[in-house]
């Protein structure tokens, strides 16, 4: 029996001491408390796996878990650096010979009655969101409970559930023909009504979604702000532009949001306020420079980057033209790629040390390539994450979920600006 006077216990904090757990430290039999008064301990011991080689002990020193593996809850990366995130306070345990993992609080204990495939932390005010464990039965379902393990709500099935900066507010993905919905915990709807075939969130806690090839405006509570009759875009404003909003004297309230009517110049765009009302303004072009000189060829040749430009009439190049200007403009290609943390390498590291082969797939001999695809926001994180090529049995599905759980990436660059890129990532799987 593990008592608390057995040894001195370190005293870093949980979060430390997990970040080492997962670190594979230390190498000999150890016992160590969670940092505060709490009911588990967990013990390192070198089993017949190397995964899984923890165990976990109430304060009394009972076991509860043999030969376990410790892993960080999952968190989505647009709440990561959001208020309420006590990330560290959660980890999940899975039992070697079976399926699931379970989420503890390392001083409230057990959290959730039972393992799950996936399960996703948002704040200390969000729910947990997870989804089933027994994969064999296609579609997954998911579920949202509260931090004391209540259940809050159970999408139907093959309707995906993702955290929005509104702990209330649920975005549910229908994956059976990719139409989405907001679902309000507080008003939860007799049926889903999938009317929108986009909404994405904005970091400003807004949604921009489309409707009959126009863009419109939800508010932070899922409302229809702007409704979808004007705009071929809409995005988040740049500073230049709230500037422009805050020195223009006849409007009033936040501006929110920036866009494009069909039809208007590029140099123009409209400011939507908190109230939803709009504004045009007209930007002043930027003066072109006189044209250089043109260099010697035997210059020119000595370069060895080469670059392919297009010449107008005024003879200025142009490496890409920008079609709206806004910040929400997705590039498909650009002169710096975004990457994962440590490049290649690391990703590989990652796709391998992290992908779970589907129950289903395995049973059926299911192998192959998902290719999957989402945008590298310019703060580095995921969204917009896609299943553009499935070969079935749960592949698809556990794709997007090391999508997910993937760190924020590296952003892409393009003319010296940081910049929103589509990018797609084929995983492959690939049986024993």
């Amino acid at each position: 029996m593990v008592r608390r006077e057995d040894r001195n216990y370190p005293t870093e904090s949980a979060g430390s001491i997990f970040r080492m757990l997962m670190r594979g430290r230390p190498t000999e039999p150890e016992v160590w408390p969670n940092g505060k008064p709490g009911p588990i301990y967990i013990r390192s011991e070198v089993g017949s796996d190397p995964n899984f080689n923890f165990q976990l002990f109430d304060t009394a020193g009972k076991l509860l878990y043999s030969d376990v593996r410790i892993s960080t809850i999952s968190m989505s990366s647009e709440l990561s650096r959001r208020p309420y995130n006590r990330r560290n306070e959660y980890f999940t345990a899975e039992l070697s010979g079976k399926k699931g993992q379970l989420v503890f609080h390392n001083t409230r204990g057990q959290v959730l009655p039972m393992p799950w495939a996936s399960v996703w932390y948002g704040s200390e005010k969000h729910p947990l969101i997870v989804n089933r464990l027994d994969e064999s039965e296609l579609p997954v379902e998911y579920k949202a409970f509260d931090l004391n393990g209540k259940l809050l709500f159970a999408a139907p099935a093959g309707v995906r559930l993702e955290h929005t900066l509104n702990p209330r507010l649920l975005l549910a993905t229908n994956t059976t023909d990719n139409l989405r919905a907001l679902i309000h915990l507080d008003k939860l709807p007799a049926t889903i009504s999938f009317e929108f075939p986009e909404i994405q969130p904005m970091y400003n806690g807004y949604f921009k979604f489309k409707k009959d090839k126009k863009q419109g405006l939800l508010d932070p509570n899922g409302k229809i702000l702007v409704p979808a009759s004007k705009f071929r875009s809409l995005g988040e404003p740049n500073k230049m532009q709230h500037a422009a909003f805050r020195e223009n004297k006849n409007v009033r309230g936040k501006l929110v949001a920036v866009g494009h009517y069909e039809g208007l110049n590029h140099q123009s765009w409209v400011g939507v306020n908190n109230h939803g009302e709009e504004a045009i303004f007209h930007s002043e072009p930027t003066p072109a420079e006189p044209p250089k000189p043109a260099e010697p060829m035997e210059k020119v040749m000595e370069s060895e980057e080469v670059v392919v430009m297009e010449v107008r009439n005024n003879d200025t190049p142009i490496l890409e033209e920008m079609p709206a200007q806004t910040d929400d403009y997705v590039y498909n290609s650009v002169g710096q790629s975004p990457q994962f943390p440590g490049g290649a390498e690391a990703l590989s590291k990652f796709l391998t040390e992290n992908l779970k082969y589907p129950v289903l797939a395995k049973e059926y001999g299911i192998e192959g390539r998902v290719v999957v695809s989402f945008i590298v926001e310019k703060d580095g994180s995921l969204t917009d994450v896609k299943t553009i090529k499935d070969i079935g049995g749960g592949c698809g599905e556990e794709a997007m979920r090391l999508v997910w759980a993937m760190p924020k990436w590296e952003p892409g660059q393009h003319q010296g600006r940081v910049v929103r890129v589509a990018y797609t990532l084929p995983v492959s799987f690939r049986l024993p």
